[in-house]
């Protein structure tokens, strides 16, 4: 449908491609400003904005460069050169931003944990294992291409089941682990709130 509405081929898988490298970020953004100190913060931020601007900015020329109707932005398609060249881009980003989520959630958790919150805790580790998916993802389907590049892929039907359950786990994961932070959070204003009262 959206391709129908942009007249251009592959447009729904290039918003889905933005989105993600968005939601990345945006956590990514979130995640340095609750760990990071006031002194270092701002160039932190702005640091990750200009990477995410510049995947962006190199996605786009590629992608246009490429896009056929003959062809889709999948491993399917990793003998054309530029579908394999903006995938490796866009999985990069995808393992550099959840690489450094699954650590900044992981010593979250561990601080959390000593000052015993419980729930928070817990939901921060999930976090963490949610990005630690989220690495192997963009491991699984970046060497699947560096490997078909190198003419020793595995069968596309394995990498096509792996990679969506990856995907799909490190979701899942991702969502349960940040609501029960929030829980967490909120479980423990209420019992200082009582304290208080």
């Amino acid at each position: 449908m959206l391709e129908d509405l942009t007249n251009m081929n592959n447009s729904a898988k290039l918003g889905a491609h933005i989105c993600a490298v968005l939601w990345c970020g945006s956590l990514q953004l979130m995640l340095v400003d609750w760990s990071y100190n006031h002194e270092v913060l701002k160039a932190s931020l702005y640091a990750r904005v200009a990477l995410g601007v510049a995947v962006l900015a190199g996605m786009l020329p590629l992608f246009i460069a490429t896009t056929g109707s003959e062809m889709e932005f999948t491993t399917a398609f990793a003998a054309e050169p530029g579908v394999t060249v903006y995938l490796l881009v866009y999985l990069t980003y995808v393992a550099i931003t959840c690489g450094e989520i699954a650590f900044l959630c992981s010593g979250m958790a561990l601080s959390t944990s000593r000052r015993g919150h419980a729930w928070t805790s817990r939901g921060l580790a999930t976090s963490a294992a949610a990005a630690v998916l989220g690495v192997a993802y963009a491991i699984s389907k970046g060497s699947y291409l560096v490997f078909h590049y190198l003419r020793h892929p595995w069968p596309l039907r394995y990498e096509e089941i792996i990679s969506p359950l990856l995907a799909g786990l490190a979701t899942v994961a991702l969502i349960t682990g940040l609501t029960m932070a929030m829980v967490g959070r909120r479980l423990t204003q209420r019992k200082a709130d009582q304290l208080v009262a």
